[in-house]
């Protein structure tokens, strides 16, 4: 991309209208700047500015500068190719405009059509749009970094001194997070709302465990008509609120019941909503459980079910009526505000092989995301491992990112989808079948096992790095390869489609070597092969038929061993926000688990550095009743909230330091590249992609690691 060491404007002799970024000079293989100033003079950066004398002889087919001579002289044009092959045209009104700050707001990506202007070699780097993004009258430059270690957006306004390197707000990115409450009614013990052991300013603070010292608001005692104004500092799009309600820890008293969001873009002096929109009228579901209990879902909202999209700065939750527990006392954990939209959403589809009424497939749309008996899932017929069915978007969409949820058939753990195929197409025959269709990805599913109505299945995302081959489409079909138990019987939760690069998990069925381990049927390879929850395909506990001669889904380290490591190769050089962890019990033995642990990391295998150290839950049932109970949570740790700095690696390294029981063992290993924001995590679990993941938040950590 651009030179680091030169990369601002200064000194250009004027307000920078435009730039383009790519191999520009095609002798070399690195990307170069252009950029043109109110005078209409190009400069080039190479490694340092460069006056072109206003041409560029390297750029055939580039479209920059003063081009129709019908035009004021103070604007200017330019054609680029953005993302998606899609070519832009940016008309750059020019003003004599001083100082100013930078404006991060959602991008509108307009195409204009008819231009034929390429920027030859740009290798999906370094895509470039000029518009008026902040609606103040003057085009701003805006250039996008895609690939490599982010996707920002870099905003460089008109008037400003220099080139801005804080990234523009990611609509994956959970807009509320770490966002300050601005008003509201009050909070426990009859103190303002800031203030206390159980201030507003938790709802956005990331933290997901219901535990009373840090992770949660409550309302005035007995007070049930209470709200919090959150400042989301600036104008975004909402597509998804997610909400986690509270419980109060142990004491299982307090909780929201009906609520209300409201959001405007103007508040008044006393931080209330001017001229409110009302956006979301629903209902929270009520939980009990322990202190610092992670099992708590967060409950999404789109337009498939009440949610009013629009763009807001400012949002408004409001109890009322009751509470969760019938005594007028509520409270929240966390909310969770999204602009990704999930394109699949309520859309039909057009062609299908079903099991019976109540299975349709209509439900892998529908948004529900809990694997409840004949309503949130399709499943296949009887047998039919290569069941399929074909989605219709309405419209093409530039696909980057699919999501999927698994089912395992609510409490008869009988029935999923192992390995799978997706095909797509912009045109079916009469039969509703696709024409001419083209691969877009084949990957496997996670493999689960829980209860009814179970709210845990986790989520696989597959993006343009793992797997997902870019194009846009109008239809999908998605393709059962085989199943995930010892049967043909396939179905699957949920779709989502998205045209945002969603983070994903790049661990996924990675090769792993390891210093030992216990037997062949607990080999290292079982933490990267997407089957969790202690399974065993002995004694009863049914697994799939796919299990390449070994019969457990982990690994376990010899008896009494200490200080024993598993590390896997991801194959490319990756930058990691986040690594998930499942111990293991040993199914239904119940005899063992890691306990403290350590992560490292390299670039070439050899040289490790430390990330992390920490200690996992003791996992083991007490009563040992069985190979899932109790639920094993996925312990999340990640550099948004501070367990680890941001690094890039190949390879890491998980060492089991001692042990619970008779010895240490792993269920599975996450690793998650481009999370921007802790509550992308959580957004990306609760709806988008993987909410079973991170809501099985982490239960302690031991000490951060350094970078």
């Amino acid at each position: 991309m651009y030179n680091r060491a030169s990369n601002s404007f200064a000194g250009l002799g004027g307000n920078i209208s435009y730039a383009a970024i790519g191999n520009l000079v095609t002798s070399d293989a690195g990307d170069e700047v252009l950029a043109s100033n109110s005078a209409g003079n190009l400069y080039l950066n190479n490694g340092g500015w460069t006056y072109t004398n206003g041409s560029v002889p390297v750029l055939p087919g580039l479209g920059l500068g003063h081009l129709d001579p019908g035009l004021p002289p103070n604007q200017d044009l330019a054609y680029v190719i953005g993302a998606g092959n899609i070519v832009y045209q940016s008309q750059t009104n020019w003003s004599a405009a001083n100082g100013g700050s930078t404006a991060y707001v959602f991008l509108p990506r307009v195409p204009s059509a008819g231009s034929p202007i390429l920027v030859t070699g740009n290798r999906g780097f370094g895509d470039i749009l000029v518009a008026d993004i902040n609606n103040d009258g003057l085009e701003e430059l805006v250039l996008r970094k895609a690939g490599g270690d982010t996707n920002a957006l870099y905003v460089f306004k008109n008037g400003d001194p220099g080139f801005s390197l804080a990234a523009a707000p990611d609509p994956a990115s959970n807009y509320a997070g770490g966002k300050p409450a601005i008003s509201g009614s009050g909070a426990y013990n009859g103190v303002p709302f800031d203030q206390g052991s159980f201030p507003a300013s938790r709802v956005t603070d990331g933290k997901f465990g219901d535990n009373s010292a840090d992770s949660f608001w409550l309302g005035s005692d007995g007070q049930p008509n209470q709200y919090i104004t959150i400042d989301l500092e600036a104008q975004v799009p909402i597509e998804l609120i997610g909400l986690r309600n509270t419980h109060n820890a142990q004491y299982n008293d307090r909780g929201t019941k009906s609520f209300r969001i409201w959001a405007s873009n103007q508040v008044d002096a006393g931080n209330q909503l001017v001229s409110p929109v009302l956006i979301l009228d629903s209902q929270l579901q009520a939980f009990t459980g322990p202190a610092g209990d992670r099992r708590i879902p967060a409950q999404l909202f789109t337009s498939g079910n009440g949610l009013t999209p629009g763009a807001y700065r400012y949002i408004r939750f409001e109890t009322h009526d009751d509470s969760a527990f019938g005594n007028g006392n509520v409270g929240l954990n966390e909310i969770y505000v999204s602009g990704v939209r999930n394109m699949a959403l309520g859309e039909p589809i057009v062609k299908a092989d079903v099991y019976g009424a109540g299975f349709d497939a209509e439900r892998v749309t529908d948004g529900k995301v809990i694997d409840s008996f004949q309503d949130s899932y399709w499943l296949g017929p009887e047998g039919n491992a290569n069941a399929s069915f074909t989605l219709d978007l309405g419209v093409s969409r530039d696909i980057k990112s699919l999501a999927f949820r698994n089912t395992h058939n609510a409490n008869f753990n009988d029935r999923g989808t192992r390995q799978f195929a997706v095909y797509g197409s912009n045109q079916i025959d009469g039969s509703s079948n696709l024409v001419n269709p083209q691969l877009v990805l084949q990957g496997a599913l996670t493999t689960s096992r829980g209860t009814a109505g179970d709210p845990w299945v986790p989520v696989d995302v597959f993006n343009l790095q793992t797997g997902v081959n870019g194009g846009r489409y109008r239809y999908l079909r998605f393709d059962a390869l085989n199943a995930s138990f010892n049967n043909s019987n396939v179905g699957l939760g949920e779709i989502q489609v998205f045209e945002d690069l969603l983070p994903a998990n790049v661990a996924a069925g990675k090769p792993v070597t390891a210093s030992s381990w216990l037997n062949n049927d607990f080999r290292p390879e079982n933490i990267t092969d997407l089957r969790i929850d202690d399974f065993r395909n002995n004694a009863g506990d049914v697994w799939d038929n796919n299990r390449n001669g070994t019969f457990a889904s982990y690994w376990l380290a010899p008896d009494g061993a200490t200080d024993q490591w598993l590390q896997i190769d991801l194959g490319h050089l990756y930058r990691i926000d986040r690594i998930d962890l499942q111990n293991t019990h040993n199914g239904r033995y119940n005899d063992r688990a890691t306990r403290d642990f350590r992560l490292e990391a390299s670039e070439d295998g050899v040289n490790f550095w430390p990330v992390m150290t920490g200690t996992l839950a003791d996992v083991r049932d007490p009563a040992g009743v069985g190979p899932t109970s109790p639920d094993i949570p996925l312990e999340s740790f990640s550099a948004a909230n501070g367990d680890f700095h941001r690094f890039a690696a190949q390879y890491l390294r998980f060492t089991a330091e001692n042990f619970y029981g008779t010895g240490a063992g792993l269920n599975e290993i996450y690793a998650f590249s481009g999370v921007p924001e802790p509550g992308t995590i959580v957004l990306l679990g609760v709806g988008l992609a993987g909410l079973a993941l991170a809501a099985r938040r982490r239960w302690r950590v031991r000490r951060a690691g350094q970078e």
